[in-house]
């Protein structure tokens, strides 16, 4: 998983916010990452682009629906350890209660694309 610290907007990073603030993650050379606080331009975008997804996502079939759930479980499994080793330098949350919420969370997209 790379960090970037921009929003992502569709299917587009965008970091335009000149204010920035530092999360409690630390990269390999032990600098915190900077996260782009969004601008008001980029909010009405990301609104923007949710309200067009809205009424194309509510004519796809229930199977494409549940294809679409089962996707965001397997990518966020796919993200793999890092998923779990950067959320416990976000949370201090040890690792175990971790995979469980992880787990957790992909079983309910997983169970509403089964109903």
């Amino acid at each position: 998983m790379t960090i970037t610290g921009k929003q992502l907007i569709g299917n587009t990073q965008s970091g335009n916010g000149t204010d920035t603030f530092n999360g409690p993650v630390k990269n390999r050379d032990g600098i915190a990452y900077s996260f782009h606080e969004a601008t008001i331009a980029e909010i009405d975008l990301a609104i923007e682009k949710a309200n067009q997804a809205a009424p194309i996502y509510k004519r796809l079939s229930y199977n494409k629906r549940a294809d679409f759930l089962d996707k965001i479980a397997d990518e966020i499994i796919a993200v793999g350890p890092s998923l779990i080793a950067i959320t416990q330098q976000e949370t201090s949350l040890p690792e175990g209660r971790l995979l469980a919420e992880r787990d957790r969370t992909t079983n309910q997209l997983r169970f509403f694309a089964n109903i």
